[in-house]
């Protein structure tokens, strides 16, 4: 197909025009003033000194806005007074003619904006029913799209579909589908973060450093410190000093280092009320169950020395009671019951004092029965002197 060119240069104009299609080009002034070029009538592309459009209607209706690139269909239709503005896609930014600052990709991308600036929207139809909101962070296919006219302000969505059902405002969604329930999600106005599956933290392999580590500051201060320490497998809770460690993946310590046994406690410990800690006792879950000789159980506790005695205990993990304490020694008690008394980690022993409670009630027992005979046999002998007088 031929085509017919007629180019006319008058002062400092130029003027294209193809007659069988309706092609035409003018440039009025110089380059940097004034770029049109149209097909039968309809802009298809415009340079200014200030502005650039490209596509069919792109910045239609524009009037006075400066600095603005749109490149699309219909892209920046809407615009007049715009300042700013970045738009490439079809539609995208259609409908703003007042928002500023906005940097937009993809087909329809903030569509229904029309005062909202500095949103940030890279996808199909991202934040497109966005009406007013500014300085939103839209990243991915349908993010943020909605099925209603809304106006928020402050969001960040990441991913496929991501924030598609959100309206309010400052608000994180980092997903790949439109659910309600994000794998992140955060509130930024009330300094809110919620993760919605499993959260690792490792320390990679061939590190340095050993530990990873969870800090909740407040105003720059540092109030604790949840760790894990690959080195040896322990996880703390600090504020400088232990609070409460799982130590070797096993033990847990509150406010010490747990050696030896499964929880160890460097303190007084309580409950809400009043009463003993419960433990199973069941004779279904017992087995070689025999009763306690109570008068031999009698003589044994006999053996041991109840004393008075204050702590003597320098060891930086123990804070120890202070003033007059009652009880026992380990020594005392492993020469009577050698199997209740034990040696922990750091070689002193240790012993159960709520396991003889069963041995206390037997030596009443025993006690019980002297006593009944005892009180059977006075009172035989008051009955013999009675009936000798």
């Amino acid at each position: 197909m031929k085509l017919k060119l007629i180019l006319f240069l008058v002062t400092s104009s130029i003027y294209y025009s193809n007659a069988q299609d309706g092609m035409q080009l003018r440039i009025n002034g110089t380059m940097t003033h004034h770029f049109h070029l149209n097909n039968n009538n309809v802009p298809v592309l415009e340079v200014t000194g200030d502005n650039t459009f490209i596509g069919s209607n792109a910045g239609e209706d524009h009037s006075s806005g400066l600095y603005n690139t749109y490149v699309g269909n219909r892209a920046g239709a809407n615009s007049t007074t715009t300042h700013y503005n970045s738009n490439f896609g079809y539609n995208s930014g259609g409908l703003n003619f007042a928002g500023g600052y906005n940097s937009l990709f993809g087909a329809s991308a903030n569509y229904y904006n029309t005062h909202g600036s500095n949103n940030v929207c890279f996808g199909y139809q991202s934040n497109y029913r966005n009406q007013t909101g500014s300085n939103n962070t839209i990243i991915g296919y349908q993010a943020g799209r909605s099925t209603l006219n809304y106006s928020a302000s402050g969001n960040v969505f990441l991913g496929y579909q991501a924030g598609y059902n959100e309206t309010s405002s400052n608000r994180l969604y980092i997903d790949n589908s439109s659910t309600a329930d994000p794998l992140i999600y955060a509130e930024f106005d009330n300094n809110e973060l919620e993760i919605n599956g499993d959260l690792t933290i490792d320390v990679p392999a061939g590190s340095s450093e050993s530990r990873a580590e969870i800090k909740f500051n407040h105003e720059n201060t540092n109030y604790y410190t949840i760790d894990f320490d690959s080195s040896n497998d322990n996880f703390e809770i600090r504020d400088g000093t232990v609070k409460l460690m799982v130590f070797n993946g096993f033990n847990i310590g509150i406010k010490r280092t747990p050696t030896t046994n499964d929880f160890e406690v460097n303190g007084t410990a309580s409950k809400s009320s009043a009463g003993d800690w419960l433990a199973n006792s069941d004779a279904r879950l017992k087995k070689n169950i025999k009763p306690l000789n109570s008068s031999l159980v009698l003589s044994q506790l006999l053996k041991l020395q109840g004393i008075t005695y204050e702590w003597n205990d320098h060891r930086k993990d123990q804070n120890r009671p202070e003033g007059p304490q009652y009880g026992f020694t380990a020594q005392n008690i492993q020469k009577v019951f050698p199997d209740l008394v034990s040696e922990d980690n750091d070689g002193y022993l240790q012993t159960a004092y709520g396991t003889y409670d069963a041995m206390y009630i037997e030596a009443i027992r025993a006690l019980t029965e002297k006593i009944d005979v005892l009180e059977n046999r006075i009172g035989e002998l008051e009955q013999s002197i009675s009936s000798n007088e």
